[in-house]
């Protein structure tokens, strides 16, 4: 599990969470958004590989058949589906959005689970 986390869903989800947001420096303020055809497409292979993330999340020697679990699994799948429909709209403000509700799955998800995850 701690592999699958840390060499798949974590670099998944920051490619999203990374690919748009504001910016303030001293110098002023940069709003960071995909802006070419090839960015997007980056941003829509961390969106897909977070959603395959959750149908891996949901193989019984990781769910355990764990009703909630498997909640938590279909949560991260439809979130990040809404992140490849706003990503093809090349909609940055849903995008961005988004981000926010695939970082409460996560933390939610952490929250009942990484304790018993850590466990030896």
């Amino acid at each position: 599990m701690k592999d699958l986390m840390l060499n798949v869903l974590d670099p998944a989800a920051d490619g999203i969470w990374e690919s748009v947001g504001t910016i303030f420096t001293a110098e002023g303020r940069f709003d960071k958004a995909p802006s070419t055809d090839d960015e997007w497409a980056v941003v829509r292979m961390h969106a897909l590989q977070l959603a395959e993330s959750g149908n891996l999340l949901m193989l019984p020697a990781r769910s355990s058949g764990s009703p909630e679990w498997i909640k938590e699994s279909q949560a991260l799948i439809d979130q990040s589906n809404r992140a490849l429909k706003a990503i093809e709209a090349k909609n940055t403000d849903a995008l961005f959005t988004i981000g926010g509700d695939i970082y409460d799955v996560c933390t939610n998800c952490h929250k009942q689970f990484a304790q018993q995850l850590s466990r030896p």
